[in-house]
C-alpha cells in the first residue's frame, strides 16, 4: 500500500531527526590554548585535537571515530515513499564514519603521539596554520564508510607533520595533502589508499621528505604542484602515477622504487625531478616524461623499464631529461623527444628495446644526446624526423636485430655520430628526404642482412669520416636527386659496393665522393618497371682505391642467385677519378669482371673523367689472335665521352701464351681489347705504366695501343665493338710493340739491348787493361837501359780511361738499337819484382791491381738506360828478355765485375754480384836497332784470349738472361818505333814512341739466351795507332803517358780513343 506525502520534506526532517552520533569510548582528548597535556597511556579516545597554543602527548593511544546512524524513506521505483501496512513510512537505517582522528588547529597547536592506532575516521590527521603533529609507530586507518572528505592527513596552511613507521590506509580517499607551505616529514611506514598516495600542493619548504615509506595506491602515487619535496628509497607501486611534479616542482629521489601503469615519473611546467642513488622506475606506458616550460628530469643510475608501447623517457614542449649511467628497457619506445626543443641526454648506460617501437625518436624540433651508450633496439634504432629533430652519439654500440633501420635521419632531421659500433641486422644508415642528414666521424657500421649498409635518398645526405663499414650485401645505396654520401679517410667492404635505384619521387642525379677511403664491392644501377633510371655520379678523389669484385650474395627476384655472368658486370652512372685507383678482384670462377660507365644517352655524355695520377689496375691473360669474346680479361666499356689520362697496371703478370697469332691479321684486332669508349676519347686517354708491359719469361716490349677517329693506328675493328653502339669508337688495345708494323718485327724491352752490349763493352775494357799492362812492361825495358835498374823493387800507380763507340749493323733491325757509347776509367797499382838475371836473358816479374768503372749505353733505343758496372781485377805478368832484343811478355789476369743493368723508366732491373772476367795474354816481339841514334824499331804480335762467367740473372720485368760465359781470342800485329834522348844529368833520358796495329777478334759468335738464343755482334777487325812518352826523372822516379785510337774496319765493330798516365817509383 503506497501513500503519497511530500517526499523532499519527509526525508529531510527524518535525517535531521535520527542523524544521532553513537560511540562506547571517551569522547576526545582536547588542549586548548595554553594547556599543555598528556593522554592516558593506553586509553581510547574518539578525537584527539589541540587549538591555539594547545600541546598534547600521548602514547600508545587508540583513536576510533564514533559512527553516525540515520534513517531515510524506501522509495519505489516510481519516486514513491514506500508505506507499510500500519501506514507507516518504510525506513532504511544508514550508518557512516564522520570524524577526524586527530586534530592540530591555531598557531602553534602541538601533538606529540607514540605507538598511536587511529581508526574509523574520516580524516585521520588534520592540521592547520601553522600547527604540528609527530607521530612515532602507528597506524591510521581512514575512510571507511564515509560520505564526507576522506584523507589519511591533511596538512594545510604553514603546518608540519612528522611521521615516524605510521601506516596509513585510505578507503576512497586521499593518503596525504600537504598545502599551502606545509611540511610532511614521512620515515618508514607506508601508504595505501584507493585513490592517490600523497599530494603536495604550494609546498615549497625544504623539509618536505619521504624516506623508507612504501606507497600503494589505485590512482596516482605522490603528486606535487609548486613543491619542494625529497623522496629516499621510496617504493611507489600499483599506481597510475608513480610520481607527478607540476609547475615547478622541485623533486630530488634516492633510490627506490616508482612503477606507474600509465606514467612512472612526470615532471611538468617547469619542474624538476632528480633521481639518484639506483632509482627503479617500472611503467606500462610511459616511464617518465618532461614537459613545458623546460622542466627537467635526471636520473643518475638506475633502471628505467616500460613494458608497454609507450616510451621509456619522453620530453616534450622544451621538457629535459638527463639520464646518467641509467639501464633502460623499454618494449615500446627508448627515448622520444618532440616538438619546441625538447632535449634527452643519456651518458654511459644501456638502452634496450624488445618491441616494435624506436629505440631513440627526436621529432619536431627535438634532441637527443648519447654519450657512450650502449643501445639494442629489436626494431629502429634512432631516428631524426621532420623540423630539424636532433639526435647526437658519441661513443657507445648500437645493435639493431629486427627488420627495420639502425640509424634514420628523415625530412630535415639530423644526426651526429662519433665513434660508435654500429651493428644493424638490417638497414644501416638512411637519409631520407628534404635535406634530412647523417654524419658519422670514425666508428664502425656493420650489416649483416639484405639490405644497404648506408643509403641516401630524395634529397639526403650522409657524410662518413674515418669510418669503417662492413656490409653483407649493398654497401652503399643511392635514390633521388641531390641525394649525396660522403666519405673521407672511411672504408667500405660489401657484396655490392654502390647500389643506383629509382626514385619515383624525385627523380634525378644523386652523388657519391670518396675521399682518400677505401671501398670494396661492385656496382649495380637498377631499373623500374617504367625502364626509368637515376643516376650517380661516383668522384673518388685524393688517393681512394676501390677493389671492384664479383657479387657473391647478388639474387633473381625469386630468391635465386644470378649467373655469374651477371654478377661480374658492373655499372657506374658517371665516374670522376682524381688521384685514386679501380682495381679489379682476381677472376672468380674463371670469370673476369666487366665496369660499364655511363647510359650512353646523349644527355650524359662526360661520363668518365681522370685527373692527376688516375690508376686502373686489370687482370689478363695474355693472348694474340683469339676471338674477343674469348678473351680473359678485365675490361673497361664507357659508354659516352673521356677526359683526362688514366694510367693502366696489372694485377698479374702476364704469361706467354701457346697458341700464336696469324700475321696475316689486321692490328686492329691483334692482342687483347682492354678498354672502349663510344664518345669523345684520344690516344692518351688510356696509357701503360712506364708506357711499356713485360709478359713472364720474354724479352719484348708490350704496348697499349689506341685505336679509332684521330689515331695513328688507325680506327678501331667494327668486329671488336662491345659497346652496342656506332661504330666509330675508340679500342684500346695490349699488343706488341713492333720496330717496323708493316715487317712485323717484335720490339725488345730497353734494358734488353743492356743485356746484348754487355759482353763487347767488357771484352773492349779488357783489352785496354791489356794494353796498358803491356805499354808498362815495355816501359820497364826502357827504363834499364845500361842502369842496372832491373835490380831494384818497383811500386808504379797509373790512371786511364777510354771511350768507345760499339756499332752494330744488324742491330738497328732486329733489336731497334745501333750501338752503345762505352765509358771506362781505370787505376792500376802494382810492384815490379827485382830482375831475373841470367845467361842472356833477363825475366822481369811483378802484379798489378786494377779498378775500373764501366759505363755504357745503349744507342737510338728508346727508354735505354746507362748501365755501370764496377771491376777488380789482380794481374801476374812476366816478361823474358834475350840480350839479342827478342822478348816475351805474359799476363794472367783474373777479375771480379759487379754492377746493375737499368732503363730509363723505371731504373734498375737486374742486379749481378758474382760475374768473373779471365785473361791471358802473351806478347812476342825484337827490339831492331836502326840506322839513326837512339831510333829502335819492334815489330810485336799479341794473342789473348777473354773469358766472361755470368750467374742466371733476373730481370725486374719478369724474365731470366743467361749470357752463356762469353769468350773470344784476339790477334793484335804491329810494330813499335821509339826514340830515346839521353840527358847529360846522370839517370836520366826521355823515349817517344808511336806503333800501329792491326787487330783481329775470332771465335766470339756468341750470344745470350733469354726465351732463345739472341746472336751478339762481333767486335770484328780494327787498326789501331798510338803516341807515348816516357821519362826518367831520376834515378828511382820516372813518369810516363800515351794516348792511342782505334778504328773499326767494318760495319760491326768498336772505334774509340783510351789514354793514360802514371808514376813508376824504384828502390
Amino acid at each position: 500500500m503506497y501513500k503519497k506525502y511530500p517526499l523532499s520534506c519527509t526525508i529531510a526532517t527524518i535525517m535531521m531527526l535520527s542523524s544521532v552520533p553513537f560511540s562506547a569510548y571517551a569522547a576526545e582528548l582536547l588542549a586548548n590554548a595554553g594547556e599543555d597535556i598528556t593522554g592516558t597511556t593506553g586509553a581510547t579516545y574518539e578525537k584527539i585535537k589541540a587549538t591555539s597554543t594547545g600541546i598534547i602527548h600521548g602514547k600508545s593511544l587508540k583513536v576510533i571515530g564514533p559512527l553516525t546512524h540515520w534513517q531515510t524513506p524506501s522509495i519505489a521505483a516510481n519516486g514513491e515513499q514506500i508505506i507499510d501496512e500500519n501506514g507507516n513510512p518504510v525506513m532504511i537505517d544508514h550508518t557512516a564514519v564522520r570524524g577526524t582522528g586527530v586534530e592540530a588547529i591555531g598557531p602553534s597547536s602541538q601533538i606529540y603521539l607514540e605507538d598511536t592506532n587511529i581508526q574509523r575516521v574520516t580524516i585521520g590527521l588534520d592540521i592547520k596554520d601553522n600547527s604540528k603533529i609527530r607521530i612515532t609507530n602507528g597506524t591510521i586507518d581512514a575512510g571507511q564508510n564515509s560520505d564526507r572528505e576522506i584523507a589519511g592527513i591533511k596538512v594545510d596552511n604553514q603546518s608540519t607533520v612528522e611521521l615516524n613507521n605510521v601506516s596509513i590506509e585510505v578507503t576512497n580517499g586521499l593518503g596525504g595533502q600537504i598545502k599551502d607551505g606545509s611540511i610532511l616529514n614521512m620515515t618508514g611506514g607506508s601508504v595505501k589508499s584507493f585513490k592517490s598516495g600523497i599530494s603536495f600542493a604550494d609546498s615549497m619548504g625544504e623539509d618536505n621528505e619521504l624516506k623508507d615509506v612504501k606507497i600503494n595506491a589505485k590512482e596516482n602515487g605522490i603528486m606535487t604542484d609548486a613543491s619542494a619535496v625529497t623522496l629516499k628509497n621510496i617504493n611507489v607501486e600499483n599506481v597510475q602515477k608513480g610520481l607527478y611534479a607540476d609547475n615547478g616542482s622541485q623533486i630530488t629521489v634516492s633510490a627506490g622504487l616508482f612503477q606507474g601503469k600509465n606514467l612512472g615519473i612526470y615532471a611538468g611546467n617547469g619542474s624538476n625531478i632528480i633521481l639518484k642513488d639506483g632509482v627503479t622506475v617500472l611503467s606500462t606506458q610511459n616511464g617518465i616524461q618532461a614537459e613545458k616550460q623546460k622542466s627537467k628530469i635526471t636520473m643518475t643510475g638506475g633502471t628505467l623499464s616500460t613494458t608497454g608501447s609507450q616510451s621509456a623517457a619522453y620530453a616534450k614542449s622544451s621538457g629535459q631529461i638527463d639520464l646518467i649511467d641509467v639501464v633502460v628497457n623499454a618494449e615500446g619506445n627508448g627515448l622520444l623527444v618532440d616538438d619546441q626543443e625538447a632535449k634527452i641526454t643519456m651518458t654511459g648506460g644501456t638502452l634496450t628495446t624488445t618491441g616494435s617501437k624506436l629505440a631513440v625518436h627526436a621529432k619536431s624540433n627535438g634532441q637527443i644526446n648519447l654519450k657512450d651508450v650502449v643501445v639494442n633496439a629489436s626494431s629502429d634504432g634512432l631516428l631524426a624526423d621532420d623540423q630539424e629533430a636532433k639526435i647526437t652519439m658519441v661513443g657507445g654500440t648500437l645493435t639493431t636485430t629486427g627488420s627495420k633501420l639502425a640509424v634514420h635521419a628523415k625530412s630535415n632531421g639530423q644526426i651526429n655520430l662519433k665513434d660508435v659500433v654500429v651493428n644493424a641486422s638490417s638497414d644501416g644508415l638512411l637519409a631520407d628526404d628534404q635535406e634530412a642528414k647523417i654524419t658519422m666521424v670514425r666508428g664502425t657500421l656493420t650489416t649483416t642482412g639484405s639490405k644497404p649498409a648506408v643509403h641516401a635518398k630524395s634529397n639526403g645526405q650522409i657524410n662518413l669520416t674515418d669510418v669503417v663499414v662492413n656490409a653483407s650485401s649493398d654497401g652503399l645505396k643511392m635514390q633521388g636527386d641531390q641525394s649525396k654520401i660522403i666519405l673521407k679517410n672511411s672504408k667500405v667492404f660489401a657484396d655490392l659496393l654502390l647500389i643506383t635505384a629509382v626514385d619515383t619521387k624525385s627523380p634525378g642525379i644523386s652523388y657519391v665522393t670518396a675521399d682518400n677511403s677505401t671501398l670494396e664491392g661492385g656496382a649495380r644501377i637498377l631499373v623500374n618497371e617504367s625502364d626509368k633510371v637515376d643516376q650517380t655520379s661516383l668522384s673518388l678523389i685524393n688517393g681512394t682505391k676501390w677493389l671492384l669484385k664479383i657479387s657473391t650474395q647478388e639474387k633473381d627476384n625469386a630468391g635465386n642467385l644470378l649467373d655469374i655472368s651477371k654478377r661480374s658486370l658492373s655499372e657506374v652512372s658517371v665516374l670522376n677519378l682524381n688521384n685514386s685507383s679501380i682495381t679489379f678482384d682476381s677472376p672468380m670462377e674463371g670469370h673476369y669482371q666487366t665496369l660499364h660507365i655511363g647510359s650512353g644517352k646523349p644527355d650524359t655524355t662526360a661520363v668518365y673523367n681522370a685527373t692527376e695520377n688516375a690508376k686502373i689496375y686489370l687482370n689478363t691473360e695474355w693472348s694474340d689472335g683469339i676471338t674477343i669474346g674469348n678473351q680473359k680479361t678485365d675490361r673497361l666499356l664507357i659508354h659516352g665521352d673521356v677526359s683526362g689520362t688514366t694510367t693502366v697496371y696489372f694485377q698479374n703478370r702476364l704469361e706467354k701464351e701457346a697458341v700464336t697469332a696469324d700475321d696475316s691479321d689486321p692490328l686492329n684486332t691483334r692482342g687483347i681489347s682492354l678498354i672502349q669508349v663510344s664518345g669523345e676519347a684520344n690516344e692518351n686517354s688510356f696509357k701503360l705504366e712506364n708506357s711499356y708491359i713485360a709478359i713472364k719469361g720474354l724479352p719484348y716490349k708490350y704496348i697499349l695501343t689506341a685505336y679509332g677517329p684521330k689515331a695513328n693506328y688507325g680506327l678501331a675493328n667494327a668486329n671488336q665493338n662491345l659497346l652496342g653502339s656506332s661504330d666509330n669508337f675508340w679500342d684500346f688495345r695490349l699488343q706488341n710493340a713492333f720496330l717496323d708494323p708493316d715487317s712485323k718485327v717484335k720490339a725488345v724491352l730497353p734494358q734488353v739491348a743492356n743485356y746484348f752490349v754487355m759482353p763487347n763493352a767488357l771484352f773492349y775494357t779488357g783489352l785496354t787493361d791489356m794494353v796498358k799492362q803491356n805499354a808498362l812492361l815495355s816501359s820497364m825495358r826502357t827504363y834499364a837501359l845500361g842502369k842496372n835498374k832491373e835490380k831494384k823493387t818497383g811500386f808504379f800507380l797509373y790512371t786511364y780511361g777510354n771511350t768507345g763507340t760499339l756499332s752494330s749493323e744488324s742491330s738497328p733491325r732486329k733489336y731497334g738499337y745501333s750501338g752503345a757509347d762505352i765509358r771506362y776509367a781505370a787505376l792500376q797499382g802494382g810492384i815490379a819484382l827485382p830482375a831475373l838475371k841470367g845467361k842472356n836473358i833477363t825475366t822481369h816479374l811483378g802484379l798489378v791491381g786494377t779498378y775500373g768503372q764501366i759505363s755504357f749505353t745503349p744507342k737510338d733505343m728508346q727508354d735505354a738506360g746507362k748501365s755501370t758496372l764496377d771491376k777488380w781485377s789482380l794481374t801476374a805478368y812476366g816478361s823474358i828478355q834475350h840480350d839479342n832484343g827478342f822478348y816475351i811478355d805474359t799476363l794472367l789476369s783474373y777479375g771480379i765485375i759487379k754492377g746493375d743493368i737499368t732503363n730509363a723508366i723505371i731504373g734498375k732491373t737486374a742486379e749481378f754480384k758474382n760475374a768473373k772476367m779471365l785473361s791471358i795474354s802473351t806478347t812476342v816481339g825484337k827490339q831492331f836497332a836502326t840506322g839513326m841514334e837512339s831510333l829502335t824499331f819492334e815489330p810485336q804480335i799479341q794473342l789473348a784470349y777473354q773469358h766472361l762467367t755470368f750467374d742466371t740473372l733476373s730481370d725486374a720485368d719478369g724474365f731470366k738472361v743467361d749470357m752463356n760465359n762469353p769468350h773470344q781470342y784476339l790477334i793484335r800485329v804491329g810494330g813499335h818505333l821509339t826514340k830515346t834522348v839521353v840527358t847529360t844529368q846522370k839517370g836520366r833520358f826521355i823515349s817517344f814512341y808511336g806503333k800501329v796495329n792491326a787487330i783481329k777478334t775470332f771465335g766470339d759468335d756468341k750470344a745470350i739466351h733469354i726465351d732463345k738464343n739472341y746472336q751478339l755482334d762481333t767486335m770484328g777487325t780494327a787498326i789501331e795507332g798510338g803516341l807515348g812518352i816516357n821519362a826518367q826523372l831520376s834515378q828511382n822516379i820516372s813518369l810516363y803517358g800515351d794516348v792511342n785510337y782505334q778504328q773499326k774496319l767494318q760495319k760491326t765493330g768498336i772505334s774509340g780513343a783510351n789514354f793514360s798516365g802514371g808514376i813508376r817509383y824504384q828502390f
